[in-house]
């Protein structure tokens, strides 16, 4: 991946992976951004601009984002490898349906990767009061126009009540992997709300 050794490359995706899921976990620290799903009246870019935050403050990572004038594509974030720097991921960061008519999210992802980024992820925010698993594999990895027949993954990791899903797509002549995220918001209501 991006000129990393394969094993690097995986070690390195794992580490990731593993960082990614614990900002998970602190979103329920964070009151502003808690407060923000409650009233429900979050946008993308509450979401983008936490993770951003911690992966900069970890020292194995930096983080790149749209509006850092830096970058060759305009992907929601970009984390980079503090010691390889040729090992990316890109993030897109996006609303269950919220302007999907616009932003395909798996296409948007695609389109706005770098030239040798093999690995992406879509952290999808789900406001709905029920859960989004069967419709987000049927719209974006099965009936996916660029999806790779048989590439589908489901990871369960462990301690963890959702799965992530794993699938692969064709691009630019080369197979992308992309990591769907689904982050149910209904776990922040009360009972009564």
């Amino acid at each position: 991946m991006n000129g990393v050794p394969e094993q690097d490359s995986k070690q390195l995706f794992d580490k990731f992976l593993n960082t990614f899921l614990r900002i998970i976990d602190l979103i329920k620290s964070s009151h502003t951004l808690k407060n923000l799903i409650r009233m429900r009246d979050y946008k993308e870019e509450d979401f983008r601009d936490f993770f951003k935050t911690h992966y900069n403050v970890d020292e194995n990572w930096n983080a790149d984002d749209e509006f850092k004038g830096k970058l060759d594509r305009k992907n929601d974030l970009r984390v980079i490898s503090a010691t390889l720097p040729l090992f990316r991921i890109s993030t897109e960061f996006k609303i269950w349906k919220r302007n999907f008519d616009k932003n395909e999210p798996v296409q948007e992802l695609l389109d706005n990767m770098g030239n040798l980024d093999k690995k992406g992820v879509i952290f999808m925010v789900n406001p709905n009061k029920s859960q989004i698993n069967d419709k987000l594999k049927d719209e974006l990895i099965f009936n996916h126009p660029k999806y790779i027949s048989d590439t589908f993954e489901e990871i369960k990791i462990e301690d963890r009540l959702f799965p992530i899903y794993k699938a692969s797509y064709k691009y630019r002549n080369q197979s992308i992997e992309v990591y769907h995220i689904i982050f149910d918001s209904i776990a922040f209501f009360r009972e009564n709300e």
